[in-house]
C-alpha cells in the first residue's frame, strides 16, 4: 500500500519525537465534549429564549420516562456542532440547576426552515 505524503510527515514526526524522548500525543484520541445548561421555565416564551442568546433543549432518559426542559448558550452549542463528528455523539452534560449530570447522546438537531440557524438539540440520556 503507498503512503500519502501526510502519512509520511506523520510518520517522520512521530519518529523524531520518539528519537528525541520527547511526550508524543496520538493525533487519534478523541476530544471530549461538554456543554453546560440550566433548566428552562415552562413559562418563558421560546421566541425570547432566542432572542437573549439562549436555545431551547431538552433532556430524556435521566430519570425514567420524565423529560426536562433545558436552556443552553447558542454560540456554545454552535461551537459544539462544529466539533461533533456523526450524528449520534456522546458528550457530557452539566446540568447547573439539578443534581443530574452525565454522559448523554445528541439525539436531534433542528434547524430553522429557511434561516440557517440551529433551532432546537435534543439530548437522550446513557
Amino acid at each position: 500500500m503507498a503512503k500519502t505524503k501526510l502519512d509520511l510527515q506523520w510518520l517522520a514526526a512521530q519518529k523524531s519525537l520518539t528519537d528525541n524522548n520527547l511526550f508524543f500525543i496520538d493525533w487519534t484520541m478523541a476530544m471530549e465534549l461538554t456543554l453546560d445548561c440550566s433548566k428552562r421555565a415552562d413559562t418563558e416564551k421560546l421566541g425570547a429564549l432566542r432572542r437573549s442568546g439562549a436555545m431551547p433543549a431538552v433532556l430524556y432518559g435521566h430519570d425514567g420516562t420524565n423529560s426536562v426542559s433545558l436552556k443552553a448558550n447558542t454560540r456554545e452549542v454552535e461551537a459544539l456542532l462544529r466539533k461533533a463528528k456523526g450524528k449520534k455523539v456522546e458528550l457530557n452534560l452539566n446540568v447547573t440547576d439539578m443534581p443530574w449530570n452525565g454522559t448523554v447522546v445528541l439525539q436531534e438537531v433542528q434547524n430553522h426552515p429557511w434561516k440557517d440557524q440551529v433551532y432546537h438539540i435534543s439530548f437522550l440520556a446513557q
